[in-house]
């Protein structure tokens, strides 16, 4: 049986091993890198479109404010849940060795830079509870409520 196999048709099996192999190789870690990734943010901001005319609001002023809160609220919440994903995914890169312990607070501050909308909102605390229990998984020494406050921007 063996001797029926001509060099030509070894090549062909051999190539296409190889090429099943690497397909499966490079496939797996482009799943990886994709399933690693934190969620896009939202791209949104919101303008409230209050008038400044004098005197008492229109029923109708009162139900676009209504709708625009309710709006804005949406949209911190959108910002809150990739800011979490964001700070979980900085903490899975140290639990696998590719952040340094020493630059996750130095990362932390870069990602908080852009969220300093939520800084002033009821959210903070959500993110500090988070951001202890990252810091307990990952066995370092928890964040002062000082340094918390000094990881957002000025």
């Amino acid at each position: 049986m063996l001797h029926a196999v001509s060099w030509p048709v070894f090549g062909l099996i051999l190539a296409a091993g190889l090429l099943l192999y690497y397909a499966w190789f490079l496939g797996r870690d482009f799943l990886r890198l994709r399933a690693d990734s934190p969620k896009q943010p939202p791209n949104h901001r919101f303008d409230f479109p209050f008038e400044s005319n004098p005197g008492e609001p229109s029923l109708e002023a009162a139900r676009e404010s209504e709708a625009s809160l309710a709006s804005a609220y949406e949209m911190h919440s959108d910002d809150l849940e990739y800011l979490v994903s964001s700070i979980q995914h900085l903490s899975q890169r140290v639990r696998k060795k590719r952040l340094s312990p020493v630059d996750f607070p130095k990362q932390l501050q870069e990602l908080f830079s852009h969220f300093a909308d939520l800084e002033s909102s009821d959210y903070k605390k959500a993110v500090e509870i988070t951001l202890q229990q990252e810091y307990q998984q990952l066995r370092l020494t928890p964040l002062s409520a000082e340094e918390f406050n000094r990881l957002w921007p000025n």
